[in-house]
């Protein structure tokens, strides 16, 4: 009994200090708004009251997620099959889709709207299970907003019901994300500023992993997530496409992944011997706060800004850096080839199933470029690691089609086949 007293006598104290202390906070703060040390104080304060929170039991389902969490690993093993089936029930157009003898490489193509980028995508979520950080990431992308920037409402009115399965691993276990969205009566939400939430219940190898995301209009916070156990992913993965501009974060880390494992060298010796000789070297450099990759060049007294280059290289030299950030897991590509010369097409195909042995890596690629599509077959690069397919759209359903590299490579031969129709 005595020990409680005092228990309850240390929590009073720790609540008055705060108490006491806060009532000047954003006076004391103001100044220094610019300053990163004094963000990340106040964001580590707020990660120790949560945890404070967590200890009522009334509250062990809300346990609230740092925005800048990592998400954890279930899978990251040397060898691994990765994703061998998959079923896309509900995702945009994609309803009861079955995709079987997923291989180490597998390649979509079709018609514009036949749901080539929604697949991805739906591979993505799968992979990501219930981190909902990732979930918002995508939505950026999906609306287009600039990096670091997103539109609740949007996102609100955007998000429907998804479900997605398959199975992972060396054991085929059985993985499954569900996400719905819903409105939550709950007593403790901001109702002048709640616009709904989302519950991601995901699974993987008989446990769940469960999280709800919180979404608000203006004032505070724009959202907020929860997970009791955490966020976490099937393994690590890479998303490209071409079209999303520079995001950053990804890149800079995917630069310092390609450096500490000695990697980067074989990527600037690929850009040399396939599109411009005199490249010397790509750095990341940092100048009154502004990072940018800088090319140094043969032909240049100063290293020159990456963007001053082609949109291939740009693509080719983005792409192959990603491989270091999904070692062990799966990297997805959208509409590989954009930009790309067609000559150049068969040693890049060759290079990515390269990247993909060196860092045992699935890769998932769309592309409606039928050059890009047959060199991952005109290569002679281990067309048993390919899968190709097909998705079609017959009235108004997306159908997918299989096909193997080896077969593929034979009808094309034969009669010139566009996997594309």
């Amino acid at each position: 009994m005595e020990k409680d007293k005092q228990t309850n006598k240390f929590i009073d104290s720790i609540i008055e200090d705060i108490e006491r202390n806060t009532g000047n906070l954003f006076i004391n703060v103001k100044p220094y708004l610019n300053e990163k040390i004094y963000e990340e104080k106040i964001i580590s304060i707020k990660e120790q009251l949560h945890l404070l929170l967590s200890l009522f039991p009334k509250n062990q389902d809300k346990i609230h997620v740092a925005a800048n969490d990592k998400s954890k690993l279930l899978f990251d093993l040397e060898s691994t099959k990765h994703i061998t089936d998959l079923k896309i029930i509900n995702y945009k157009g994609l309803q009861n889709i079955s995709i079987h003898k997923l291989n180490k490489i597998n390649v979509f193509a079709g018609e514009n709207n036949s749901g080539k980028t929604s697949l991805l995508e739906a591979v993505r979520l799968l992979i990501a299970q219930n981190d909902a950080n990732d979930f918002l990431n995508l939505q950026q992308l999906r609306g287009k907003f600039s990096e670091g920037e997103l539109n609740t409402s949007w996102v609100i009115d955007n998000v429907k019901s998804i479900e997605i399965e398959g199975e992972f691993g060396a054991e085929n276990n059985f993985t499954q994300i569900k996400i719905n969205p819903y409105r939550e009566q709950n007593e403790n939400i901001n109702s002048a500023n709640y616009l709904g939430s989302v519950n991601f219940s995901g699974h993987f190898a008989g446990e769940n992993y469960d999280s709800i995301l919180r979404l608000f209009e203006r004032g505070g916070e724009s959202y907020e997530i929860s997970a009791k156990n955490g966020l976490h992913h099937l393994c690590a993965f890479a998303y490209y496409t071409p079209f999303a501009g520079y995001r950053n974060g990804k890149l800079y880390d995917a630069h310092a992944e390609s450096t500490e494992k000695k990697y980067l060298p074989k990527i600037i010796k690929f850009l040399q011997a396939s599109i411009d000789e005199d490249i010397t070297n790509i750095l990341l450099v940092e100048k009154n706060g502004l990072k940018r990759f800088l090319v140094e060049h043969k032909q240049f007294d100063t290293a020159m800004d990456l963007v001053h280059f082609g949109d291939g290289l740009q693509n080719i030299f983005k792409t192959a850096m990603l491989f270091a950030t999904a070692q062990n897991g799966i990297v997805l590509i959208d509409e590989m080839g954009t930009a790309i010369h067609y000559s150049l097409l068969t040693q890049y195909t060759k290079f990515i199933q390269q990247l993909a042995e060196a860092f045992n890596t699935q890769v998932f690629i769309t592309s409606h470029s039928d050059e890009c599509i047959d060199a991952f077959v005109d290569n002679d690069y281990k067309n048993d690691d390919i899968s190709m397919y097909n998705l079609e759209v017959n009235e108004g359903k997306v159908l997918c089609k299989y096909m193997s590299g080896n077969r593929f490579r034979e009808l094309n031969e034969l009669v010139g086949i566009d996997l594309r129709k």
